[in-house]
């Protein structure tokens, strides 16, 4: 059950004007790695993959299931719109009406609640995993729906990098100011 990511954010958290305000970077002449390193920054923060376990801007993302169960963990909190979706004996893709289902947030993630109602259908033998939750994870569509904290842990990561750019040591280090700012929105991923 690795999430796949379905479409990626339309907008960056950060802008590059923004991390150059904050690097009080007034030329353009570094822009092209300003931007990898912002580029890189979010990547350490944002998605399944990233230290935060959790979705900045919203993103589109997939979950596949061998079989039913009466809860399907999601690996991200701050879930908008789902799709349950399965395919039948048949080899059809069938879509679970939404009125079956519950989206519940709880610490880890968010979880999908097949209610009372809900009875499994019979799902495709010849297909590995039959059952797919869609779903879109993350503050918002906007850079403006992200907390400014995590903004804020994005431009110092970058600029951390940016001011210095060679390796400092083994493994990989966040800036303790950094850590401070992600700590309450950090999740696991599941």
């Amino acid at each position: 059950m690795k999430p796949i990511r379905v479409t990626p954010p339309a907008t960056r958290p950060v802008s590059l004007e923004e991390f150059k305000e904050h690097v009080r970077v007034d030329h353009s002449d570094d822009d092209t790695i300003m931007q990898a390193y912002l580029d890189a920054a979010v990547s350490k923060l944002d998605g399944h993959a990233g230290i935060l376990g959790r979705c900045l801007i919203n993103q589109e993302w997939k979950v596949s299931r061998t079989a039913w169960a009466s809860m399907i963990r999601l690996p991200f909190p701050d879930v908008s719109e789902v799709a349950v979706t399965y395919d039948d004996p048949d080899g059809v893709e069938q879509t679970v009406a939404s009125g079956l289902y519950e989206v519940i947030e709880a610490d880890l993630g968010s979880m999908i609640w097949f209610g009372p109602d809900f009875t499994e259908p019979s799902l495709a033998d010849d297909v590995a995993e039959p059952v797919t939750v869609t779903f879109t994870a993350g503050y918002g569509d906007d850079a403006d729906d992200v907390p400014w904290a995590l903004r804020v842990a994005v431009m110092q990561l970058a600029a951390t990098w940016y001011c210095q750019r060679e390796s400092v040591g083994e493994g990989t280090v966040v800036p303790l100011a950094t850590e401070a700012l992600i700590g309450p929105y950090r999740r696991i991923c599941l």
